[in-house]
């Protein structure tokens, strides 16, 4: 078993591969064993409390709601896209990544849904939260490539109207990223 240090509770040390089935078993009050079967689209189900869960596949389809009471990490190794209307961490942990060993693949996850589709109602904690969204009651980290952010000068100087501008090329620029240009005089 692992324990986790912020929460006096055990994770079985193994790791559940979420494309397996067999990593959906799960034991009914009388202990027999239930067949498990992958999460389909739509589909809502629970990350359980002891469960060591690792995201496995490329790219999932999107499910209604996720809750987490156990653990679910991203697989490292693989660029990974997560699809849900909801996700619940309810005293469990999602991980992308770790502080010694960070998510260096693409990690995206995607909230779908509507404005007017069912929240999320924690009763026990009196919160009723949106929909699309992910609700934090555990542990949410996240770890990836250090990226060096700095300030800069324009190489060139840039008017009203235009649709470029040149910068340092050293900078640690990817696609995404978004750029603030401050006005040097008026």
């Amino acid at each position: 078993m692992v324990l986790d240090e912020d929460a006096d509770k055990a994770t079985e040390a193994k790791v559940r591969y979420w494309s397996n089935p067999k990593s959906w078993e799960k034991t009914d009050k009388d202990g027999k064993k239930i067949e498990g079967k992958l999460p389909v689209a739509g589909d809502t189900f629970t990350i359980e409390k002891e469960w060591n869960m690792e995201l496995d596949l490329a790219e999932t389809p999107i499910f209604n709601k996720i809750e987490i009471k156990g653990i679910l990490r991203f697989k490292n190794s693989i660029d990974v896209h997560l699809h849900a209307k909801k996700i619940l961490i309810r005293g469990g942990e999602l991980g992308i990544g770790t502080a010694s060993k960070p998510y260096l693949k693409n990690g995206i996850i995607t909230l779908h849904g509507r404005k007017e589709e069912p929240t999320i109602a924690i009763e026990d904690q009196g919160i009723e939260a949106g929909s699309k969204i992910i609700a934090n009651l555990g542990k949410l980290k996240m770890f990836g490539k250090k990226r060096s952010f700095s300030v800069t000068r324009l190489n060139k100087p840039c008017t009203k109207g235009d649709t470029e501008i040149t910068v340092d090329p050293k900078l640690d620029l990817v696609k995404g990223d978004r750029i603030a240009l401050a006005a040097t005089s008026f």
